[in-house]
């Protein structure tokens, strides 16, 4: 079942879905169950750092680049805390608070993303996007990602797919 798949993966936005504030985006799903689903993008750059926008920002994490996590609450600052080192295989952790982001930015073997707004789906409306090919699912390495910088992030995520997704049409409405 997709449901299964969802949370803990990656959705690349199709490349031939119509254009909207979704298009070449990568968004990392942290849940998905029976109230719907919740997520980061994670390419989309403020164009600045934490430490720019906020001047007590401690300095383990003062250099990291701002993101637009998505178009809900973007006002709220979040941080997503992930592993990079594979055998840890500890989930990514969605942290709402400066200090524990700070403290976690201090790990070596973590990343902190700081990330304005999510993206946000309804119970069902992520699966039903899913059907009619808006996105695109991928499991993706984190370290192999965060090594990359954030406008690389995409194309980065489609070429794990083992295809291009540029050469797949979407589904026509009456097969849908």
């Amino acid at each position: 079942m997709i449901e299964q798949v969802i949370e803990g993966s990656f959705l690349i936005a199709h490349p031939r879905s119509e254009t909207n504030y979704f298009s070449e985006t990568l968004i990392y799903v942290l849940e998905n169950n029976s109230d719907g689903s919740f997520g980061f993008i994670i390419n989309r750059s403020a164009g600045t750092s934490l430490g720019e926008v906020l001047s007590q920002t401690p300095d383990a994490i003062a250099d990291e680049t701002l993101l637009i996590g998505g178009p809900v609450q973007n006002d709220c600052l979040r941080f997503l805390s992930v592993c990079k080192n594979n055998q840890l295989k500890r989930p990514p952790k969605l942290i709402s608070d400066l200090a524990t982001a700070a403290a976690h930015g201090q790990e070596d073997d973590c990343a902190v993303l700081p990330l304005l707004g999510y993206a946000g789906w309804a119970e069902g409306q992520l699966e039903h996007e899913i059907s009619e090919d808006v996105w695109l699912i991928a499991t993706i390495d984190w370290m192999t990602l965060l090594s990359a910088p954030e406008t690389e992030r995409y194309g980065l995520g489609s070429s794990q797919l083992g295809f291009d997704p540029k050469l797949i049409g979407l589904t026509p409405d009456y097969l849908q």
